[in-house]
């Protein structure tokens, strides 16, 4: 069995690079690539006649775009690497250059899932996944179709390549979803299957290629999530100073929804002030008299990092379900 690897093609980047005749390139890499950072640096300053400035703030996605920064640094160009293009900017030119896994077999799966979606009888199904293992899904559609099964891949928004889904974007599986008796999502971790058991009623199997495992995502995971969720909105019901927190970030920020909140608490007769940041940490409001902080920018914050906040850290759904009750 092949050993699975991060590929990173910089190619593309050298290519752009040329034809811009670009002299000062700003770099955006992911963690996950920083300790390959030296080498991509010195790779494409060997190629091309620039020289690199490399962002050392961690990068949570195409939303997370250093451009402003790297404009103000004299760059004539942002490299954003492990990522698909999200969000339109006008202040540089910025190539993406998604990170994606090589070496994944579905091969061996196959069975397992085949008999997976056979007991859900259904012979309808629809494919996602994120960047990283997007260039796998036409080889499992070929695959389930040649075992019989109808599959759809759906486009999506503009936002989103052909299967593609993210932490706030599902518009590729709501597109299928009339057409189809299941969802199978390629790739791992529970975020993404635990948010398209919310946008969808369609049951869901998670092919991890990774840890190499089939399995159906069961309603006591959904469930227990949905206990934690609701244990903090009842620990929010006596609050009364609301922190509205607004990323700065150009792919998170929102600052529609905090004013909208904003309105809405302070009709109930509560206090709530409107916080920005490009990073939202635990720590920087620690000092803060809040009682519950409501998060308008990315939902990974609110759904993973809840925990880590001393007071209530609740979603802009949540919110609005909470305000309703105060």
């Amino acid at each position: 069995m092949k050993e699975i690897s991060l590929g990173i093609d910089l190619g593309k980047a050298v290519k752009a690079i040329k034809e811009k005749t670009a002299r000062l390139v700003a770099l955006q890499a992911p963690e996950g690539l920083k300790t390959r950072l030296a080498g991509m640096i010195k790779e494409i300053e060997e190629k091309t006649n620039a020289k690199v400035i490399a962002f050392i703030e961690p990068c949570f996605g195409a939303c997370d775009l250093k451009d402003f920064e790297a404009k103000k640094l004299g760059a004539d160009l942002l490299v954003h690497l492990g990522h698909s293009k999200f969000v339109k900017t006008e202040a540089l030119n910025t190539v993406y250059i998604p990170l994606t896994f090589e070496g994944v077999e579905l091969k061996g799966l196959l069975p397992k899932l085949a008999r997976e979606l056979k007991e859900l009888n259904a012979g309808k199904v629809g494919l996602c996944s994120t960047i990283q293992f997007i260039d796998y899904l036409n080889e499992l559609k070929k695959a389930l179709e040649a075992k019989g099964f109808k599959v759809f891949i759906g486009k999506g928004d503009k936002r989103v390549s052909e299967g593609q889904v993210l932490g706030c974007n599902y518009s590729a599986v709501k597109g299928i979803e009339a057409r189809i008796d299941a969802i199978v999502y390629l790739g791992d971790g529970l975020f993404h299957p635990l948010g398209l058991s919310f946008e969808s009623g369609k049951p869901i199997i998670i092919m991890n290629p990774v840890s190499r495992e089939v399995k159906k995502l069961e309603a006591g995971e959904k469930e227990r999530f949905l206990r934690k969720r609701y244990g903090l909105i009842a620990r929010a019901r006596n609050a009364g100073v609301f922190g509205l927190l607004v990323s700065t970030k150009p792919g998170q920020q929102n600052l529609k929804n905090a004013l909208m909140l904003k309105k809405l608490i302070e009709k109930k007769g509560k206090k709530a002030f409107i916080l920005a940041g490009d990073l939202i940490k635990p720590e920087y409001v620690l000092g803060l008299k809040i009682d519950c902080f409501i998060d308008t920018a990315c939902q990974r914050i609110a759904l993973d990092d809840s925990m880590n906040f001393e007071k209530p850290l609740l979603s802009v759904k949540e919110a609005v379900e909470l305000i309703e009750m105060l």
